[in-house]
């Protein structure tokens, strides 16, 4: 499992503890010690260590960056280190053994470090000493370093030696990991990663800016066309509502953006239809054609079959002003009780995968953007909340269990038309797999949802995924978990209206305005490419209100009524005037009979 160490260096210094909190989620707290000496920069000492223990139950990984660290690693330790790394280079071979050693009697695990110049083989005489090997991928003393890919040779080299030897010992790497490098870095056998600019960016991108874009603007555009940047631009992520309904109330809809023209999206429930569920759980077909389960089509072994059903769903989709649909589901049929055969093709991980694939190109070709899932080995209705955790060997979870998810993924093909740069109608292939709901278990203790193994160094590391994640439902998470979940390449929450009304804890750190803007950009890249935007002219936004007809046939309904509760009151009022008159004719007739 891969861990995360994000380094205070990149923290605000005057604001350390509130930002020590901030990744509360991750696996490590990784502290930057330089002497001015052993490198060109000075950080924090000792003081500074014990002042932040107590802020954050995270281990602390104190690299120290100093000559001579035998004379400190104690004082280290006693100040609340938990894991010590020194570099190879910094004294002899012998006092580096001596600091090893003076580590562990102080009960507390040791490391050593190397830099980009230094050899795997410098390693060799402590690696059985070792809980842990860092390798520098920048020259160490300063932050916000390009990443240095030819240091790969060297991790794989030692992860090799690590795993040859069967040692406990984790493999680390420091310098210039970001969303573009974590994923290599963990293939090259890195299972610790230290992110320090990443995490605490020191500049939050361009918010506010008038681009003169909008989202119909980006139909047909790829996901790296510089546009896309601009159009982002324009966020301003001032107005908590709409940001927590476009990306943490997604439950069958996802909010609009107004800065960028994006508007309200609808989704259905399936795979059996576009269904729609009630608070009960419950789902319902209503207006809409009902299909046979999903291990029915699966027995015809017909891939036009699949094709066809997702294009006739698609087509209703269409007529019903649906955007989105939570299927097909790609799950396998690991056991007949897991409450969730009917959703799932097959025990065969090839032929979900491929009729998966089909139904993502029939109902992409009609502009309805599907969510395969559930993304990972979900196998039961029970125990949902907390997650089930689900442990398997990472073989097994590869080439079964996430097997039908990558074929889908990878070979979904839809037709996109949209207008060119010239503005003549235009047509391309693009990627159908474009749109995934994570499941709502857990891998090895790590809600899938909230995984970066998965979401962000196998998905859209090694299969090149580009595109919108969301959650399973979950109606009773918190701030924290929404923080871990943009980090760890989720994009949405899968959460009612009658569901906690949540935020991520941060959502101003320049940090946390990347993210944001990178999931306002995944959904966008799905919708903009979907029924929503089809046929939409570049330039316009999309606003919702009646049609002129209907307000005039409102108005003349009320008009009516009012003229009916008038005709009622004055029925009424006369009424009444013609019993009174009654009455006073009988009274004067009484009278004059008397009088006779």
């Amino acid at each position: 499992m891969i861990k995360i160490a994000p380094s205070i260096l990149s923290a605000d210094f005057a604001n350390l503890e509130r930002d020590i909190q901030r990744i509360s989620t991750a696996d490590y707290v990784h502290v930057d010690v330089m002497d001015g000496v052993f490198v060109p920069n000075i950080s924090i000492g000792i003081p500074v260590v014990t002042c932040i223990r107590p802020t954050t139950s995270l281990p602390l990984d104190v690299h120290l960056m100093i000559v001579e660290p035998v004379r400190y690693v104690e004082q280290f330790c006693d100040a609340g280190a938990d894991l010590v790394t020194v570099h190879v280079e910094a004294d002899s071979e012998e006092n580096i053994h001596a600091a090893i050693d003076k580590i562990h009697a102080k009960g507390k695990r040791a490391g050593i470090v190397l830099k980009p110049k230094t050899p795997a083989e410098a390693a060799l005489p402590f690696l059985d000493q070792c809980a842990m090997v860092l390798v520098m991928t920048v020259e160490p003393g300063f932050g916000g370093q390009s990443f240095m890919e030819d240091m790969l040779e060297k991790v794989r080299t030692l992860r090799g030696w690590i795993g040859g030897r069967g040692l406990d010992c984790e493999l680390e790497v420091d310098g210039g990991i970001g969303p573009d490098t974590a994923p290599i870095a963990a293939a090259a056998g890195a299972n610790v990663l230290v992110a320090g600019s990443a995490v605490y960016r020191e500049t939050a991108p361009t918010s506010g800016a008038d681009s003169g874009l909008v989202l119909a603007d980006l139909r047909g555009r790829d996901y790296q066309d510089p546009m896309w940047s601009d159009l982002l631009d324009q966020l301003t992520f001032s107005d908590n509502e709409e940001l927590r309904l476009a990306l943490f109330e997604c439950a069958y809809k996802t909010g609009a953006v107004d800065a960028i023209g994006k508007p309200v999206s609808l989704e259905r429930d399936g795979p059996q239809g576009l269904t729609l569920p009630d608070q009960s759980g419950k789902n319902w077909i209503s207006g809409v054609c009902g299909y046979p389960a999903s291990p029915v089509l699966a027995a015809s072994w017909n891939l036009e079959l699949a094709r066809a059903f997702g294009e006739m769903v698609g087509q209703e989709a269409l007529l019903c002003g649906i955007n989105g649909w939570y299927a097909p589901g790609l799950n396998l049929h690991r056991s007949p009780f897991n409450g969730r055969c009917s959703e799932y093709f097959s025990e065969d991980p090839l032929l979900a995968g491929l009729l998966g694939a089909q139904v993502l190109s029939g109902a992409g070709d009609a502009g309805l953007s599907c969510a395969v899932k559930h993304l990972g080995p979900m196998d039961t209705e029970a125990h949902r909340n907390p997650h089930t955790n689900v442990w398997l060997t990472e073989q097994a979870l590869r080439e079964i269990y996430l097997r039908p998810f990558e074929i889908a993924l990878k070979t979904a093909e839809k037709t996109v038309t949209y207008v060119d740069a010239a503005g003549r109608p235009a047509r391309r292939a693009m990627a159908a797999g474009d749109f995934i709901m994570a499941g709502d278990c857990a891998i090895g203790g790590e809600w899938t949802a909230a995984n970066y193994a998965l979401l962000t160094q196998v998905v859209r590391g090694e299969w090149g995924f580009q595109g919108f994640i969301l959650s399973d439902i979950h109606l009773n998470g918190n701030g924290a978990q929404l923080d871990k979940l943009l980090r760890a390449g989720c994009d949405a929450l899968l959460n009612t209206n009658y569901g906690a009304k949540l935020l991520p804890t941060d959502t101003q750190s320049p940090t946390a305005r990347h993210l944001l803007r990178r999931s306002v950009k995944n959904i966008s890249y799905v919708l903009a490419n979907s029924n929503l935007m089809q046929g939409v002219a570049p330039g316009s936004r999309i606003h919702y209100s009646p049609a002129p007809w209907m307000v005039w046939l409102i108005a003349a309904d009320v008009l009516a009524g009012l003229a009916i509760a008038a005709m009622g009151i004055f029925l009424a009022a006369r009424s009444r005037r013609s019993l009174r008159c009654g009455e006073l004719s009988r009274g004067a007739e009484n009278l004059f009979a008397a009088d006779i």
